[in-house]
């Protein structure tokens, strides 16, 4: 019995600590070690513009692959969306990849949403995007720093809107 008191009470401190430091990007989301550029794509958004994400060399850029089926993409939408007002003028971009629908049944969703995402969504219709980027869960989201460089991914819903989130980009 002391035994399993002493181990709920280390679980209990550590996941303390990881809560507390939560903030931190290393924490948050897995850095990638070695230097790899992005994989180009080019793809349709919800104005039917061809978007290139070599557009944005010189930006960071948060990519997040996501779909309409997904209850933690769903979820973490508000905050992508708030976290994008705060950054669109610091030279940070969010495309949002909805990847294996149409855009019948993406933009009617996406007007159900509050708020309304006022980022780019990107149509990977035939899923060739998700693939080249070996993307295997929803939502997945990979930070591309200004060099056009893989630097973080993270599998799994995030709060994106946390001040100190956006301050640890802005050192990319």
């Amino acid at each position: 019995m002391k035994k399993n008191k002493i181990i709920y009470t280390i679980i209990f401190v550590l996941s303390l600590q990881l809560h507390m430091n939560a903030n931190d990007l290393s924490l948050r989301f897995k850095k990638i070690a070695n230097m790899v550029e992005a994989p180009d794509f080019s793809l349709k958004s919800e104005n039917g513009d061809m978007v290139k994400l070599s557009d944005y060399k010189g930006k960071t850029v948060i990519l997040n692959f996501w779909a309409t089926w997904c209850p933690p993409c769903k979820k973490e939408m508000p905050s992508l969306e708030r976290f994008y007002k705060k950054a669109k003028d610091k030279n940070i971009v969010v495309l949002a990849i909805t990847v294996g629908q149409d855009e019948d049944s993406v933009f009617p969703f996406i007007n159900t949403l509050n708020p309304v995402p006022t980022f780019p969504i990107l149509l990977d219709t035939n899923s060739n995007v998700a693939r080249q980027w070996s993307i295997s869960a929803m939502p997945t989201t990979v930070i591309i720093n200004k060099e056009g460089y893989l630097s973080y991914f993270a599998l799994g819903a995030r709060e994106f809107d946390n001040p100190k989130f956006l301050k640890e980009l802005l050192k990319l």
